[in-house]
C-alpha cells in the first residue's frame, strides 16, 4: 500500500499536467485539498498524505477512466 501510495504522490510531484487536471477536478467537485508529500520518515506524514489521497482517489480515478492522465503510472 505504501509503495502504491508513494508511486501515485510521486506521479502528480512529477506532471504538471496531472496536477493541473487534478486541481480542475477538485474545483469542479468542491474538494478543499489535494495530495501531501511523504516525508522522509516520520509516521504521521505517510498518515496524512494516506487521509489526502483517500479524499482525491475517485477523482483520479475518473481521470485515468477518461483517460485525461497515463493510467499505467496509478493503476
Amino acid at each position: 500500500m505504501m509503495s502504491d501510495l508513494r508511486i501515485t504522490i510521486k506521479f502528480f510531484s512529477k506532471s504538471n499536467y496531472a496536477v493541473a487536471m487534478l486541481r480542475k477536478a477538485h474545483v469542479e467537485q468542491d474538494i478543499t485539498q489535494g495530495l501531501v508529500a511523504i516525508g522522509k520518515t516520520r509516521f504521521t506524514t505517510k498518515w496524512t498524505a494516506a487521509i489526502a489521497l483517500k479524499q482525491c482517489i475517485h477523482v483520479i480515478k475518473e481521470l485515468v477512466t477518461e483517460e485525461k492522465i497515463n493510467s499505467k503510472v496509478c493503476t
